[in-house]
């Protein structure tokens, strides 16, 4: 698998394609998925490095909003041809990639007529709709498309790499038979070889170990028979310092072989005790929904709720979440809110946390009796809000390690 390429604007889609991300990697990797080309080098063609990122994928996600064709003016984004949405988009289809329309924000399909004549089939392919309220149901939906899109993409490549495999197959069953060939006769002596080793065994009698070769049966029974009647105990003491094997019973075994079942077994017990210990440890947090704020020791939720809410419910959702095996979520200060704020990016909070959009997030800090303080990542201002006050307002949950 190559890869997954999303392409949205992100004043347009950008919150919902953020989302998007979350679930994709978590599901196929997040090595496998290609969201952002902002790391054109000064002087490179851009064009060239489009086709060549968008070439390396099997699949493009078109992520269509309301403002996807034309900005708030009325002024149309897809005419220029330099446009790096209508580029991404032209270049997928030009390579036969399957494109794949999302659409988002309440957005309906782009007619043909609208659209520039080099993507014009773009309205021929069948969309997905994600929804605000059913965001995890579609996208499941998303993830099911992929999956068949990719496997149809691979049995193709599978077909192509066919001749080469019936070539090594091939090889591989010449080199089997030639090994065949040599009978069962030559593997015999070669076992026997490996397990009794004639040159290092010393016995008193044929008794006690079975040699290969009745050669060799002989050869070592004269020499024995000879040292016993030169020096009875010399001989005995000489094969026994001599013997390289341990007799247990009448079947012998290497050193080598008691060693390594020594090892096994302490390797064995060693995991044994780390696997109970493991099941007696803690749970640990879910790293895939929670991001660990190293400077404040804050655990917060790596994105908001996901619509909108009063101070309320934005308070009840918080207290009601289950997530990374914890319940005590709250709301945050809204010093705890500015902290994360960072103007480089976009939106402007600290990564991996993602916002979905809406006037700011709701904090914990009343001010009198009906209002609250809410902070605002598109601009970095914090306003006070009626609490009763839902069109916008989101939560975003927090709670100290340690609680």
């Amino acid at each position: 698998m190559s890869g997954i390429f999303i392409c949205y604007r992100r004043e347009d889609g950008g919150a919902h394609a953020g989302r998007l991300y979350d679930r994709l990697s978590a599901h196929f990797g997040r090595e496998l998925i290609f969201m952002d080309i902002d790391t054109i080098e000064p002087g490179s063609d851009f064009v060239e490095v489009i086709n060549d990122k968008v070439g390396s994928c099997d699949v493009l996600i078109a992520v269509i909003g309301r403002k996807w064709v034309a900005d708030e003016e009325g002024r149309r984004r897809l005419d220029n041809p330099e446009d790096f949405i209508r580029l991404e988009i032209s270049a997928a289809l030009t390579r036969k990639i399957r494109v794949i329309p999302v659409l988002v924000g309440g957005s309906t399909m782009t007619h043909s007529k609208d659209l520039p004549h080099d993507f014009a089939q773009l309205a021929r392919r069948q969309a997905l709709e994600i929804s605000d309220t059913r965001f995890h149901h579609d996208v499941d939906r998303l993830i099911e498309a992929l999956e068949k899109a990719i496997a149809a993409v691979q049995g193709q490549s599978k077909i192509t790499e066919e001749p080469q495999l019936l070539r090594r197959d091939k090889a591989e069953a010449e080199r089997a038979a030639e090994n065949e060939s040599a009978g069962p006769a030559q593997a015999k002596e070669e076992m026997q070889s490996m397990l009794y080793r004639p040159s290092q065994v010393y016995t008193s009698s044929p008794s006690d170990i079975a040699p290969p070769a009745e050669s060799a049966r002989t050869t070592s029974n004269e020499k024995a028979s000879k040292d016993v009647h030169r020096d009875p105990e010399g001989a005995q003491s000489q094969r026994i310092k001599k013997n390289s094997w341990i007799k247990v019973g009448r079947t012998p075994f290497s050193p080598r072989v008691v060693l390594l079942v020594l090892v096994g077994t302490v390797a064995i017990a060693v995991a044994r005790y780390a696997w109970i210990n493991w099941l007696k440890a803690p749970a640990q947090e879910d790293q895939s929904q929670v991001y660990l704020d190293s400077r404040t020791g804050l655990l917060w939720t790596k994105s908001d709720n996901g619509r909108d809410l009063d101070w309320s419910q934005a308070n009840e959702y918080c207290q009601n979440l289950r997530l990374g095996d914890y319940s005590n979520w709250r709301l945050p200060t809204i010093d705890q809110l500015e902290n994360l704020y960072d103007p480089r990016g976009e939106p402007k909070i600290r990564k991996p946390i993602r916002v979905t959009g809406g006037f700011g997030m709701w904090s914990s800090n009343k001010e009198g009796s009906d209002s609250a303080w809410v902070f605002n990542f598109v601009n970095g201002v914090r306003n006070s809000y009626r609490m009763a006050y839902s069109s916008g307002g989101r939560a975003l949950c927090v709670r100290r390690t340690g609680e």
